[in-house]
C-alpha cells in the first residue's frame, strides 16, 4: 500500500486520483469473482483499500472547493465582514458571521438592497396621559384606577440606497410597518414568518397587554411616519417623492368575505394564515407605504435603469413612536420602562452617526451601559450632557440591536 500511496501522491489532479481509485475497486471485485476463494482475503483488502482512498480523495476535492469559494467571497466582500467579533468565539458568533456573509452576498447579487451612510437621531420626550389623549395618540377610555406616563420617541433617519440588478423601484425596499404585542412577535419568529419587507414594532410588554388588551389595541403607537425619497444622478436633478405609511383598517365584521388587512398580511408574511386564530386576538396594526404624488411628481420618476450606473436614492425617514413608560394601578407599579431598543431590520453599511437625545427633561439620567450586539463596531461617547453619540459603525445586519438605558424616578410622580 505504501507504493500505491507514493504513486497517487505524485498525481496533482485529484479528479484523476478519484477515477483511478474507482477503477481499481472495480477491478479488485472482478478478480475476486473470477479467481475464486483462494485470493478472497487479498482481493477484499485491495477493494476496500481502494474505496477508502477514493473517499479520502473525494474529501480532499470538497475541501479544496470550499477554500476556493471562501477565497472568492473574501475577494468580493469588505474585510470588516470577516473580522473577528469583539467577544469570545462561539457557535453564536460563528452563526452571526455566516449570516452576515450570506446577506452581503444577496446584496451584491441584487436580491435585496443595503442601506448606506446612515445617520439617525432619536429624541425622547415624556407625555402624560392627558397630553397623549390630546394629541390623539391614546383613546379617552383609560382603564379605571390606573395612571400612565408615555415615552414619546421622534425617530429621524437619513441614508442612501444604490440600485442592484433586481432593484429599480424604491417601493421594492420600503418596508411596511407591523405593530404587535410581544406574544404575537414570538409566534411569528417561532414559525419563521418574518420577512425583510416588514419592519416590526412591539411596544407593549406582555404584563400590560394581557391586562389592558382592549385599551391598548386603540393606541396609535407609530404615527407621522413617512419617507422622502430623492433620485440622485450626475446628469440632472430629480424631484423628491413622499411615501406616507398609512394604517390599514381591520374589518371586524365576520360576514365580510374579504378583509384587506388579512389579505395584505398574508402577502407580506406567507404562512401567517396558519397562525391567524392565535394571533388575531392580540393587537395588530399594519401601516402601508403609499406614495404621495403631488406637483406633477410621479413614482416612476424615481426608477433607476441599468444604464444609470452612477444613480442612487437618498432616503429620509421620520416617525413618531410611543410606548407605555410608567404604569401604576392603585399603589402598585405594573411597569417601569428604562430602556429603548433600536433594532436594525435591514443590512446597513457605514453607520456614520447615531444620536440618542433626552429632550429638555433633566429628570432622566443616561446610564453608562450601552449594549450593542455582535456587529456593532465603532466609538461611543457616553453621557455628553443629555445625549449619547455613536460613530463609526461599519456594518449592522437584521436583528442587530443597540439598547439605550437610563435612570429616572418618574414612577413616583404617578398617583
Amino acid at each position: 500500500m505504501s507504493s500505491w500511496t507514493r504513486l497517487f501522491g505524485r498525481l496533482k489532479n485529484k479528479e484523476t486520483q478519484l477515477a483511478i481509485a474507482i477503477f481499481i475497486s472495480l477491478v479488485g471485485g472482478s478478480v475476486q469473482a473470477i479467481i475464486g476463494p483462494y485470493y478472497t482475503i487479498l482481493s477484499t483488502l485491495i477493494t476496500y483499500g481502494s474505496i477508502l482512498w477514493a473517499m479520502r480523495t473525494f474529501y480532499g476535492m470538497l475541501k479544496d472547493q470550499n477554500k476556493k469559494i471562501d477565497q472568492t467571497l473574501k475577494e468580493h466582500m469588505p474585510p470588516a465582514v470577516f473580522m473577528s467579533p469583539p467577544i469570545a468565539k462561539s457557535r453564536l458568533t460563528e452563526a452571526f458571521t455566516w449570516l452576515g456573509t450570506y446577506l452581503w452576498r444577496l446584496h451584491k447579487s441584487g436580491s435585496f438592497p443595503a442601506f448606506e451612510n446612515l445617520q439617525c437621531k432619536i429624541t425622547l420626550r415624556i407625555l402624560t396621559m392627558e397630553e397623549a389623549m390630546k394629541s390623539g395618540l391614546v383613546p379617552n377610555n383609560a382603564p379605571d384606577n390606573t395612571s400612565w406616563l408615555w415615552l414619546d420617541f421622534i425617530i429621524e433617519e437619513e441614508s442612501e440606497v444604490f440600485p442592484g440588478p433586481n432593484i429599480s423601484n424604491p417601493l421594492d425596499f420600503i418596508p411596511w410597518i407591523l405593530v404587535c404585542d410581544k406574544r404575537t412577535l414570538d409566534r411569528l419568529i417561532a414559525e419563521d414568518l418574518l420577512t425583510p419587507i416588514v419592519s416590526v414594532y412591539y411596544p407593549v410588554p406582555e404584563v400590560l397587554s394581557s391586562r389592558f388588551r382592549t385599551f391598548l389595541k386603540e393606541v396609535n403607537y407609530v404615527s407621522e411616519a413617512s419617507y422622502i425619497i430623492k433620485k440622485i444622478t450626475q446628469q440632472r436633478p430629480y424631484p423628491e417623492i413622499q411615501i406616507d405609511l398609512k394604517p390599514v383598517k381591520r374589518d371586524v365584521k365576520r360576514n365580510k368575505k374579504r378583509d384587506e388587512f388579512q389579505d395584505h398580511l398574508k402577502d407580506l408574511l406567507p404562512g401567517v394564515e396558519s397562525l391567524w386564530n392565535r394571533i388575531s386576538e392580540g393587537f395588530l396594526q399594519l401601516l402601508k407605504p403609499t406614495p404621495v404624488e403631488k406637483d406633477g411628481n410621479r413614482l416612476e420618476d424615481l426608477y433607476i435603469t441599468p444604464d444609470e450606473k452612477d444613480a442612487k436614492w437618498k432616503i429620509t425617514y421620520k416617525c413618531r413612536y410611543i410606548i407605555p413608560g410608567k404604569v401604576k394601578e392603585g399603589g402598585r407599579v405594573l411597569w417601569d420602562q428604562k430602556m429603548y431598543a433600536y433594532p436594525f431590520s435591514a443590512t446597513v453599511i457605514d453607520i456614520r452617526r447615531i444620536e440618542f437625545i433626552i429632550d429638555a427633561d433633566k429628570k432622566i439620567t443616561l446610564d453608562n451601559r450601552l449594549y450593542p450586539l455582535i456587529f456593532i463596531k465603532g466609538s461611543a461617547k457616553y453621557n455628553l450632557e443629555d445625549r449619547w453619540v455613536i460613530e463609526g459603525i461599519s456594518y449592522a445586519f437584521p436583528d442587530d440591536v443597540i439598547i439605550f438605558r437610563w435612570d429616572d424616578n418618574l414612577i413616583n410622580e404617578l398617583s
